[in-house]
Protein backbone atom coordinates (compact mmCIF):
# COMPACT_ATOMS: atom_id res chain seq x y z
CA UNK A 1 0.00 0.00 0.00
CA UNK A 2 2.76 2.49 0.96
CA UNK A 3 4.54 1.65 -2.29
CA UNK A 4 1.44 2.42 -4.34
CA UNK A 5 0.82 5.70 -2.46
CA UNK A 6 4.41 6.78 -3.07
CA UNK A 7 4.14 5.88 -6.75
CA UNK A 8 0.84 7.74 -7.07
CA UNK A 9 2.32 10.97 -5.55
CA UNK A 10 5.31 10.71 -7.87
CA UNK A 11 3.15 10.17 -10.96
CA UNK A 12 0.79 13.02 -9.98
CA UNK A 13 3.61 15.50 -10.39
CA UNK A 14 3.95 14.59 -14.09
CA UNK A 15 2.00 16.32 -16.91
CA UNK A 16 -1.58 15.11 -17.11
CA UNK A 17 -1.25 12.97 -20.26
CA UNK A 18 1.94 11.31 -19.06
CA UNK A 19 0.38 10.81 -15.62
CA UNK A 20 -2.70 9.09 -17.07
CA UNK A 21 -0.63 6.72 -19.23
CA UNK A 22 1.74 5.82 -16.41
CA UNK A 23 -1.13 5.34 -13.94
CA UNK A 24 -2.88 2.85 -16.28
CA UNK A 25 0.36 0.93 -16.70
CA UNK A 26 0.91 0.81 -12.93
CA UNK A 27 -2.57 -0.60 -12.37
CA UNK A 28 -2.11 -3.24 -15.09
CA UNK A 29 1.23 -4.33 -13.59
CA UNK A 30 -0.20 -4.69 -10.10
CA UNK A 31 -3.34 -6.61 -11.15
CA UNK A 32 -3.29 -10.39 -11.52
CA UNK A 33 -4.02 -11.81 -14.96
CA UNK A 34 -7.59 -12.95 -15.32
CA UNK A 35 -8.16 -16.62 -16.02
CA UNK A 36 -9.93 -17.71 -19.20
CA UNK A 37 -13.59 -18.30 -18.46
CA UNK A 38 -14.99 -21.71 -19.37
CA UNK A 39 -17.59 -22.04 -22.10
CA UNK A 40 -21.23 -21.59 -21.22
CA UNK A 41 -22.96 -24.88 -20.44
CA UNK A 42 -26.20 -25.85 -22.16
CA UNK A 43 -28.40 -28.83 -22.95
CA UNK A 44 -29.98 -29.62 -26.33
CA UNK A 45 -32.12 -32.35 -27.85
CA UNK A 46 -32.87 -33.03 -31.54
CA UNK A 47 -34.67 -35.76 -33.45
CA UNK A 48 -33.82 -36.69 -37.03
CA UNK A 49 -31.71 -33.60 -37.79
CA UNK A 50 -28.66 -33.30 -40.04
CA UNK A 51 -25.18 -32.54 -38.75
CA UNK A 52 -25.34 -29.10 -40.40
CA UNK A 53 -28.63 -28.23 -38.68
CA UNK A 54 -27.28 -29.24 -35.28
CA UNK A 55 -24.04 -27.28 -35.86
CA UNK A 56 -26.09 -24.20 -36.77
CA UNK A 57 -27.86 -24.42 -33.43
CA UNK A 58 -24.68 -25.04 -31.42
CA UNK A 59 -23.13 -21.94 -33.01
CA UNK A 60 -25.84 -19.80 -31.36
CA UNK A 61 -24.94 -21.00 -27.85
CA UNK A 62 -21.58 -19.30 -27.35
CA UNK A 63 -18.74 -17.23 -28.77
CA UNK A 64 -17.49 -19.58 -31.48
CA UNK A 65 -18.23 -19.20 -35.18
CA UNK A 66 -18.79 -22.59 -36.82
CA UNK A 67 -18.01 -22.99 -40.53
CA UNK A 68 -18.65 -26.20 -42.44
CA UNK A 69 -17.90 -27.45 -45.95
CA UNK A 70 -20.38 -28.48 -48.65
CA UNK A 71 -19.73 -32.11 -47.70
CA UNK A 72 -21.30 -31.37 -44.31
CA UNK A 73 -24.09 -29.23 -45.77
CA UNK A 74 -25.15 -31.91 -48.28
CA UNK A 75 -24.77 -34.90 -45.95
CA UNK A 76 -27.92 -37.03 -45.63
CA UNK A 77 -27.15 -38.61 -42.25
CA UNK A 78 -29.85 -37.80 -39.68
CA UNK A 79 -29.11 -37.79 -35.96
CA UNK A 80 -31.26 -38.00 -32.87
CA UNK A 81 -29.20 -36.50 -30.08
CA UNK A 82 -29.44 -35.43 -26.46
CA UNK A 83 -26.66 -33.34 -24.90
CA UNK A 84 -26.68 -32.50 -21.20
CA UNK A 85 -24.42 -29.90 -19.56
CA UNK A 86 -21.95 -29.36 -22.44
CA UNK A 87 -20.26 -26.31 -23.97
CA UNK A 88 -19.75 -25.53 -27.67
CA UNK A 89 -16.45 -27.35 -28.10
CA UNK A 90 -17.50 -30.50 -26.27
CA UNK A 91 -20.82 -30.57 -28.12
CA UNK A 92 -19.08 -30.30 -31.51
CA UNK A 93 -16.49 -32.93 -30.55
CA UNK A 94 -19.06 -35.48 -29.38
CA UNK A 95 -21.39 -34.79 -32.30
CA UNK A 96 -18.67 -35.28 -34.92
CA UNK A 97 -17.23 -38.37 -33.21
CA UNK A 98 -20.34 -40.16 -34.47
CA UNK A 99 -20.00 -38.91 -38.05
CA UNK A 100 -17.43 -39.03 -40.85
CA UNK A 101 -16.42 -35.40 -40.27
CA UNK A 102 -13.55 -33.77 -38.36
CA UNK A 103 -12.90 -30.24 -37.14
CA UNK A 104 -10.15 -27.69 -36.54
CA UNK A 105 -10.21 -24.84 -34.04
CA UNK A 106 -8.48 -21.56 -34.89
CA UNK A 107 -9.05 -18.96 -32.20
CA UNK A 108 -12.82 -18.57 -31.98
CA UNK A 109 -13.54 -20.29 -35.30
CA UNK A 110 -14.43 -23.98 -35.66
CA UNK A 111 -14.06 -25.42 -39.19
CA UNK A 112 -15.87 -28.70 -39.88
CA UNK A 113 -15.09 -30.80 -42.97
CA UNK A 114 -14.57 -34.30 -44.32
CA UNK A 115 -10.97 -35.42 -44.37
CA UNK A 116 -9.62 -36.60 -47.72
CA UNK A 117 -7.27 -39.55 -47.47
CA UNK A 118 -3.74 -38.50 -48.42
CA UNK A 119 -2.63 -40.87 -51.21
CA UNK A 120 0.02 -38.98 -53.20
CA UNK A 121 3.43 -37.52 -52.40
CA UNK A 122 7.08 -38.15 -53.10
CA UNK A 123 7.87 -38.37 -49.38
CA UNK A 124 6.40 -40.39 -46.51
CA UNK A 125 6.09 -39.65 -42.82
CA UNK A 126 5.61 -42.42 -40.27
CA UNK A 127 5.05 -42.52 -36.56
CA UNK A 128 2.99 -43.64 -33.60
CA UNK A 129 0.39 -41.79 -31.55
CA UNK A 130 0.34 -42.77 -27.86
CA UNK A 131 -1.32 -41.62 -24.67
CA UNK A 132 0.54 -40.53 -21.53
CA UNK A 133 0.74 -44.16 -20.37
CA UNK A 134 2.51 -45.24 -23.54
CA UNK A 135 -0.47 -47.03 -25.07
CA UNK A 136 -1.32 -46.52 -28.73
CA UNK A 137 -4.27 -44.22 -29.50
CA UNK A 138 -6.48 -46.16 -31.95
CA UNK A 139 -7.67 -44.36 -35.11
CA UNK A 140 -6.07 -41.02 -34.25
CA UNK A 141 -6.30 -38.51 -37.10
CA UNK A 142 -3.06 -37.20 -38.64
CA UNK A 143 -3.80 -34.23 -40.88
CA UNK A 144 -1.59 -31.98 -43.00
CA UNK A 145 -2.10 -28.54 -41.48
CA UNK A 146 -3.98 -26.10 -43.66
CA UNK A 147 -5.51 -28.85 -45.83
CA UNK A 148 -8.29 -31.41 -45.64
CA UNK A 149 -5.85 -34.23 -46.38
CA UNK A 150 -4.73 -36.78 -43.82
CA UNK A 151 -4.81 -40.38 -42.67
CA UNK A 152 -6.18 -42.36 -39.76
CA UNK A 153 -3.82 -44.32 -37.51
CA UNK A 154 -4.38 -48.05 -37.07
CA UNK A 155 -5.69 -49.72 -33.93
CA UNK A 156 -2.23 -49.49 -32.31
CA UNK A 157 -1.79 -45.79 -33.14
CA UNK A 158 0.67 -46.37 -36.00
CA UNK A 159 0.40 -44.25 -39.14
CA UNK A 160 2.07 -43.73 -42.51
CA UNK A 161 1.21 -40.79 -44.77
CA UNK A 162 2.52 -39.61 -48.16
CA UNK A 163 3.40 -35.89 -48.28
CA UNK A 164 4.57 -33.51 -50.98
CA UNK A 165 7.23 -31.75 -48.91
CA UNK A 166 10.21 -33.06 -47.00
CA UNK A 167 9.33 -30.82 -44.05
CA UNK A 168 6.01 -29.44 -42.89
CA UNK A 169 3.38 -29.33 -40.17
CA UNK A 170 0.70 -31.81 -39.15
CA UNK A 171 -2.13 -31.79 -36.64
CA UNK A 172 -2.77 -34.95 -34.61
CA UNK A 173 -6.10 -35.40 -32.87
CA UNK A 174 -8.45 -37.96 -31.39
CA UNK A 175 -11.74 -37.78 -29.52
CA UNK A 176 -11.09 -37.28 -25.81
CA UNK A 177 -7.57 -35.87 -26.30
CA UNK A 178 -6.13 -32.40 -26.81
CA UNK A 179 -4.98 -31.94 -30.42
CA UNK A 180 -1.31 -31.31 -31.14
CA UNK A 181 0.30 -29.40 -34.01
CA UNK A 182 3.85 -30.54 -34.75
CA UNK A 183 6.62 -30.09 -37.29
CA UNK A 184 7.67 -33.17 -39.24
CA UNK A 185 10.76 -34.21 -41.20
CA UNK A 186 10.43 -37.21 -43.47
CA UNK A 187 13.78 -38.60 -42.35
CA UNK A 188 12.67 -38.93 -38.73
CA UNK A 189 9.85 -41.03 -37.28
CA UNK A 190 7.22 -39.14 -35.27
CA UNK A 191 6.36 -40.35 -31.77
CA UNK A 192 3.43 -38.27 -30.56
CA UNK A 193 2.02 -38.19 -27.02
CA UNK A 194 -1.57 -36.99 -26.65
CA UNK A 195 -2.97 -35.92 -23.28
CA UNK A 196 -6.57 -36.33 -22.20
CA UNK A 197 -8.81 -33.42 -23.05
CA UNK A 198 -9.97 -31.10 -20.28
CA UNK A 199 -13.31 -30.64 -22.04
CA UNK A 200 -16.20 -31.74 -19.83
CA UNK A 201 -18.41 -34.01 -21.90
CA UNK A 202 -21.47 -34.16 -19.69
CA UNK A 203 -24.04 -36.75 -20.80
CA UNK A 204 -24.47 -37.38 -24.51
CA UNK A 205 -26.74 -39.74 -26.37
CA UNK A 206 -26.49 -40.04 -30.16
CA UNK A 207 -28.50 -42.21 -32.53
CA UNK A 208 -27.69 -42.08 -36.26
CA UNK A 209 -29.92 -42.87 -39.24
CA UNK A 210 -28.93 -42.90 -42.91
CA UNK A 211 -26.77 -44.71 -45.43
CA UNK A 212 -23.16 -45.24 -44.38
CA UNK A 213 -20.52 -47.82 -45.14
CA UNK A 214 -19.40 -50.11 -42.31
CA UNK A 215 -16.32 -48.03 -41.43
CA UNK A 216 -18.30 -44.81 -41.11
CA UNK A 217 -21.13 -46.43 -39.17
CA UNK A 218 -18.90 -47.71 -36.34
CA UNK A 219 -19.77 -45.82 -33.16
CA UNK A 220 -22.86 -44.22 -34.68
CA UNK A 221 -24.98 -45.28 -31.70
CA UNK A 222 -23.62 -44.44 -28.27
CA UNK A 223 -24.46 -43.29 -24.80
CA UNK A 224 -21.62 -41.70 -22.86
CA UNK A 225 -21.61 -40.25 -19.37
CA UNK A 226 -18.57 -38.59 -17.77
Amino acid sequence: MKYHQHMFRTLRSLPSLVFLTAFILMISWSSPASAQTPGKKFSISFKDKSVAQILDFISTKGDYKINYSDDVKNDTLLLTISFEDVDELSAVEKLLSHSSFIYNVDGKVIDVFKMKNATQGQYTIRGTVKDKDGLGVPFAIVQIKGTSQGVTADIDGNFSMPVEREEGTVTISSVGYDAKTLKYHTGKAMNVILTSSAIAMGEVTVVAYGKRNTREQVGAVASVKS
